[in-house]
């Protein structure tokens, strides 16, 4: 602090004000803390808070400024008074090089004497002003235009004020935070219903074919109905292994790192049954994401582009504005369908699992990209993921 500044205790005797002269104001800052409470924005509390120390508190000049933590900064977020009354007017200030920023460091009130000149602050209406902390939320700025000190009751008013200010404040965050819980909640248990009718009907399929061929291959032991059977539990098996993959699509995502766009998806390449395929990669791309994540992502992309256009399909892997694509020269999805192919069940092959695109959409949006389906140059599927970094 400078020498401008002083820090004030509402316990501290700077006048002699009874307690007789603090009930009516006492009154009025219950009915305000009334309106605190039904508030449900910080913009709003922001002017009931501005509105009470004026009107209420007699301060000629009320603001609020909430604190940045991208900008290391309190910002202003109403002011109001007879001084000045646009918000626009008033300069943000920083945490290490104000009187406001004193009050919000230490968590105690502070006075500030004003300089004939007004200082660095822009304060010329005023004498004398004084900070008090809002918790780590902000700062309460009330002004004096005429000369003299901040009394104890004026410290305790404004002590009174801001801590209402802080758990209304409080309140609206916590509330906030339950009602992100909430949906997060609904969204997973649209997720488990979602799981509950995939399971129910995709794996019935191939555990009511094993079962048949069972039965035909204990008639008369023909080796036809046997490797029916292991095919059937081959695709339950990789059925059980991506549902397993996207139930746990968000919490595998780990730290993103610099990768580099072909070695991974060399890597997935090699880890698919890509029959006699053939891919191109690009030369020097590197991108930020989890290289387990982004490996899981391409193997059900190339998966997908074998299954649906065939062996002998070729493959490309490229770079556009802001992310990269995996395209095929076959056949494509047709239109009609194009708005279905993400959603947990479609497939166009009787081998397929249905979950390969969800995943692929689920793995982007936990590393925060999008995914869309375009046609590619030769005709054939497209996808494109963007918002990515690419370093």
């Amino acid at each position: 602090m400078d020498a401008r500044t002083t820090t004030l205790d509402g316990n501290s005797r700077q006048s002699e004000a009874t307690s007789a002269d603090a009930s009516p104001t006492l009154d009025q800052l219950h009915e305000s803390t009334r309106d605190l409470i039904r508030a449900r924005t910080r913009e709003e509390i922001a002017e009931i808070v501005v509105d009470a120390a004026h009107q209420i508190l007699g301060f000629t000049g009320t603001g609020i400024r909430f604190y940045d933590p991208e900008s290391d900064a309190l910002v202003n977020a109403s002011f109001d008074g007879d001084p000045a009354d646009e918000v626009e007017a008033r300069p943000d200030f920083d945490v290490d090089d104000s009187p406001h920023g004193d009050a919000f460091r230490s968590g105690q009130t502070v006075a500030y004497d004003v300089p004939e000149d007004g200082g660095p602050y822009g304060l010329d209406p005023f004498e004398r002003t004084m900070y008090v902390p809002i918790g780590d939320h902000g700062v309460l700025s009330l002004g004096r235009a005429d000369p003299g000190s901040f009394d104890r009751v004026d410290v305790q008013y404004a002590e009174i004020l801001a801590a209402n200010t802080r758990a209304s404040l409080d309140r609206i965050e916590r509330e906030a935070r339950l009602r992100e819980q909430r949906r997060e909640l609904e969204r997973k248990n649209e997720r488990l219903q979602q799981f509950a009718s995939v399971v129910s009907h995709d794996m019935r399929g191939p555990i009511n074919a094993a079962q048949g061929y069972l039965e035909f291959a204990r008639d008369d032991g023909d080796e036809e109905f046997f490797r029916r059977i292991d095919d059937a539990l081959d695709r339950l098996a990789r059925f059980t292994t991506d549902l397993l993959t996207l139930a746990r699509r968000t919490a595998e995502v780990g730290d993103p790192a610099e990768v580099d766009l072909a070695s991974v998806a060399g890597d997935a390449w090699r880890s698919v049954d890509t029959k006699r395929a053939t891919l191109t990669r690009p030369e020097d791309a590197t991108v930020e994401a989890d290289p387990e994540s982004l490996q899981r992502l391409f193997e059900n992309l190339f998966r997908n582009a074998v299954m649906h256009a065939g062996p002998d399909v070729a493959v490309t892997v490229g770079t556009v504005d802001g992310g990269f694509y995996v395209a095929d020269d076959g056949p494509g999805i047709p239109e009609r369908e194009r708005d279905s192919v993400f959603e947990e069940g479609y497939s166009t092959s009787s081998d397929g699992t249905g979950l390969g695109l969800t995943i692929v959409e689920s793995l982007a949006g936990a590393h925060g990209w999008d995914v869309s389906l375009a046609v590619g140059d030769d005709g054939g599927a497209r996808f494109e993921i963007t918002g990515v970094e690419r370093v």
